[in-house]
């Protein structure tokens, strides 16, 4: 049961104790406090200015320090992302690194996040950022080929962990439901929509192998990668993702503290001879 599911279950609990008048006005103000919530933004703070989040998920009870998540991410940006570059977000969850990048002058930001309901919470804390002209927020997700996917939902919260493979290993039980998406190889979106990007940043929380087979051509042709390495996916990079990467031209730039221990991040080899540890 999610935590928004204890909160309304015991906010109702308390109103069925209530007379039904009251009761009705009493919901009524917590309805109106909550949509207050949900307009309201909280910045957290970078070395590029604030980033603002809307509503309070990803911020009640923590720091408000982007830093303190993916410090390495900051950095490959800072180091990499130029003006006018084009940049592919895949996986963006509800936008934070999304809009760090943003902040780079120049920058055009494809932000790709497959689950619909973490999707409205991306455009929610764009439009918040007032970011609209730099980033362009689909309900789609990067794969090994294109088609009409199902992804199945495991969380009504926005921000939740879903992806479109790792997820269908999860037992049925644990499913809410199942949302269909449009999924491209990234090799094919690059060429329909005219957008091949210049650099790549790819947390998709352990679809990345399937993504990085739709990538071949797009591969070739990047600066820089910043790929999540954990899990399962880290007993695999080696085998299945390294050797494309090694053929496409790409080396991999030391990254130094701190860091989450989360990501590795390739470069194109004169890139990467320039660059000293991340």
């Amino acid at each position: 049961m999610s935590m928004t599911s204890v909160v309304a279950k015991s906010v109702r609990a308390l109103l069925d104790l209530l007379p039904h008048d009251y009761a009705v006005k009493a919901a009524r103000k917590i309805r109106n406090q909550l949509s207050r919530y949900e307009s309201e933004t909280t910045p957290f703070q970078t070395p590029r200015g604030p980033v603002l989040v809307a509503g309070v998920r990803r911020s009640l009870g923590m720091s408000t320090d982007l830093g303190q998540f993916e410090p390495e991410l900051l950095r490959w940006a800072d180091r990499f992302i130029k003006p006018g570059d084009v940049v592919w977000d895949i996986g963006a969850n509800v936008g934070l690194y999304t809009l760090y990048m943003a902040r780079i002058e120049g920058a055009k930001i494809w932000a790709f996040e497959p689950s619909a309901i973490t999707y409205v919470q991306l455009v929610s804390n764009i439009n918040a950022n007032k970011a609209g002209a730099q980033v362009t927020a689909l309900n789609a997700a990067i794969t090994n080929r294109t088609r009409i996917l199902d992804l199945p939902v495991l969380s009504s919260e926005p921000g939740f962990t879903s992806t479109t493979s790792a997820d269908y290993a999860a037992p049925q039980e644990s499913r809410i439901g199942l949302q269909s998406v449009a999924a491209y190889a990234g090799d094919d979106f690059a060429k329909i929509f005219d957008a091949a990007p210049h650099h790549i940043k790819l947390d998709v929380d352990g679809a990345e192998i399937d993504a990085i087979r739709g990538l071949t051509d797009t591969l070739a042709h990047i600066d820089t990668l910043l790929i999540e390495v954990i899990d399962e996916i880290a007993a695999r990079f080696d085998a299945e993702i390294l050797p494309g990467l090694t053929a496409a031209g790409l080396r991999e730039v030391k990254i130094a503290s701190p860091t989450s221990g989360r990501n590795r991040v390739f470069a194109r080899a004169t890139l990467a001879d320039a660059a000293a540890a991340l």
